[in-house]
């Protein structure tokens, strides 16, 4: 019997140790603790606070506040990490810990110490380990009731210039133009309409804007931005009554239509380009290049925004990034052949590069018909946009950068060569028909095709008329490698 009841106390005092043994220490407590918070799971954060830390704040004010400073300041590789502990430290109802803390955020990387307090606590019958927590352990500058607040810095656009320093794109003025709603007369509709058309817009979209919840009588309600340059508009605009102007930053392109597809133009950011870029530094509120040398230079031009996280009321920063302005992007282009291949198209559709043949270097490239960038800028109106689009010559489409065959600008020459060597003659004639031909079988099923079948006797005259790719094709083999070789040189 003695023999049973020895036995029997062993094993109460086994399964005494290791129940005890079970028990989470401070350390390993902690380093589950860390583990919620390095995934940002302040919900279960919640649960391993003391009751003293949940008097104080309640489950949705924690989980809210820490979510919404965490996201506003963009952090990622959040990473925390403490030091092991002697065993005896265990014994203690107190016990303080160091933590290691760093992060990246959109002002650039933060980092700090902060020693946390874990105490004994029973709950539900069973004692464990609780933190203390406080709104330091965020960020050593926070307090209780104090708030983190971001700002930014937007940076100036680089500006595109021609070899000859002229700008291309250029950070200029725009005037805003905007209403006093406390100075518009009782016939107010009179002045809104007449604005509306002179502005190129919806009379809505005037209404849209003085309704906004922020807006108060004797605030300047901007509108819609306009070209300094067009002064005659610009006076009739400013002369109705309780109409203001302001000067404001833009984007403005000094070659308007003549540089419109090459050098592209600016807009403000979609909800869809946002979401591919927001780790890029970009927010709701930029702008991004939309087409040409704009969207295709934009990681160089548009700069880096600066921001600065500090205490609000006490202004203490916690961190700060500089903005960083765009690069300046230089080009080949010659300003002026610029603008006078375009004005010698007459707004003809067509295209036309300027290449210098020993560097390769590209001195113009232009499209026609084309479209004024700088309305994109100030705000093209409705009926502006649908008449662009709607016109079937095109204005908006980019010719140089389409794929033709360089097989019809080769036609002329192939022509004077035959001409110059006595090959062919004006008046010679060749009987084709057909839309396709090959010299025999052994091209296989290689075959040249007609542009055209109207005309089936043939002479030189007709085939450039045509461009006949049989009637040349047929040309350049009789011509001989040799003779055609020479004659290209």
């Amino acid at each position: 019997m003695k023999k049973l009841y020895f036995i029997f106390t062993l094993l109460c005092f086994v399964i005494i140790l290791s129940s005890c043994s079970n028990k989470p220490t401070a350390e390993q407590r902690l380093n589950e603790y860390i583990n919620l918070w390095n995934k940002q799971d302040f919900s279960e954060m919640y649960r391993m606070l003391s009751a003293d830390t949940q008097e104080k704040v309640s489950e949705k004010n924690f989980i809210d506040r820490y979510k919404n400073i965490y996201e506003a300041i963009s952090v990622k590789n959040l990473k925390i990490s403490t030091k092991e502990i002697e065993e005896k430290e265990n014994e203690k109802e107190n016990v303080s810990l160091p933590l290691s803390l760093s992060m990246e955020t959109v002002a650039g990387p933060i980092s700090f110490t902060k020693e946390v307090t874990l105490q004994k606590e029973e709950k539900e019958g069973e004692k464990n380990w609780y933190i203390n927590w406080d709104p330091s352990f965020i960020f050593p500058q926070l307090k209780e009731g104090d708030e983190v607040k971001i700002t930014s810095d937007e940076p100036l656009r680089g500006e595109i210039y021609d070899r000859n320093n002229n700008g291309l794109a250029v950070n200029g003025t725009a005037y805003e133009i905007g209403i006093i709603p406390q100075n518009l007369p009782e016939n107010k509709d009179e002045t809104l309409n007449k604005l509306a058309v002179l502005l190129e817009i919806d009379r809505t979209q005037i209404d849209a804007k003085l309704n906004e919840s922020w807006v108060k009588p004797d605030l300047f309600v901007p509108i819609k931005k306009i070209d300094p340059a067009d002064r005659e508009r610009f006076e009739q605009i400013i002369d109705l009554p309780a109409v203001q102007k302001k000067d404001s930053p833009s984007r403005y392109y000094p070659a308007g239509e003549a540089s419109a597809h090459l050098i592209g133009y600016i807009g403000s950011i979609t909800a869809e380009q946002l979401e591919k870029l927001k780790d890029k530094g970009y927010s709701a509120n930029s702008v991004v290049g939309k087409s040409g040398l704009e969207q295709v230079f934009e990681d160089r031009l548009k700069g880096e925004t600066g921001y600065k996280i500090f205490v609000g009321g006490t202004n203490e920063v916690i961190a700060e990034k500089q903005a960083r302005n765009g690069e300046a992007v230089y080009l080949t282009i010659d300003y002026q052949l610029q603008k006078n291949m375009y004005e010698q198209l007459k707004g003809d559709a067509g295209t036309a590069v300027a290449l210098n043949p020993v560097t390769g270097e590209t001195l113009a490239m232009v499209s026609s018909p084309a479209y004024n960038p700088n309305e994109f800028i100030f705000g093209m109106g409705t009926s502006k946009y649908r008449e662009l689009s709607e016109d079937p010559l095109k204005p908006l489409m980019a010719r140089f950068n389409k794929l033709y065959s360089p097989g019809s600008s080769l036609k002329p020459l192939v022509g004077a060569i035959g001409l110059e060597t006595g090959t062919v003659k004006g008046s010679d004639v060749k009987k084709i028909e057909g839309p396709t031909w090959q010299k025999d079988a052994s091209w296989g099923n290689y075959f040249v095709k007609r542009v055209s079948t109207k005309a089936s006797d043939v002479n030189l005259q007709k085939a450039l008329m045509y461009s006949d790719n049989i009637y040349f094709a047929q040309l350049a083999l009789g011509l001989g490698s040799e003779k055609f070789s020479t004659g290209l040189k």
